[in-house]
């Protein structure tokens, strides 16, 4: 199973917004996930795809020509960077730490091996059915009180 990987450091946004974007294209094909990309408005959108150019490159390097519609994205994850502290004055004299966030994006991209170009298959669910007791429940109107009116 032929594997390429391509790893971006340092990147300004923070992790918790680049996994938004990730979480979208995580098991889906290569072809798909460059659309998915171009139409994405994210900002961290527009890393993420030229790591995962920097990851089909790297493919081509090691396998020369490859069909990249037998290619999934196995793994995609963003872990936490350093952090910038800046400072910013307030009012009184004080200041406050403004915290400029960076994170590491990693893309793994593999030969799937499912076969099914990474799309998912639909499971048929089972259904269950619900059974249902003698007891026979007296449909009640919940804005009006029966128990107060004499006949």
């Amino acid at each position: 199973m032929m594997e390429a990987i391509a790893k971006g450091k340092n990147l300004r946004g923070s992790a918790r917004k680049a996994r938004l974007v990730l979480d979208q294209i995580r098991g889906k094909n290569v072809n798909d996930v460059k659309q998915i990309l171009d139409f994405s408005t994210k900002y961290v959108s527009f890393k993420v795809e030229k790591i995962l150019d920097s990851a089909i490159a790297n493919l081509y390097e090691k396998e020369g020509k490859a069909d990249l519609s037998k290619y999934i994205v196995s793994k995609a994850y963003a872990d936490d960077g350093p952090i910038m502290r800046r400072y910013m004055p307030r009012g009184l004299g004080r200041a406050t730490i403004v915290r400029k966030r960076t994170c590491h994006i990693t893309l793994v991209i593999s030969e799937d091996e499912s076969g099914n170009g990474g799309k998912r298959l639909k499971t048929s669910r089972k259904v269950t059915e619900k059974v249902l007791t003698d007891k026979v429940v007296p449909e009640r109107n919940p804005g009006t009180r029966t128990d107060n009116i004499k006949e």
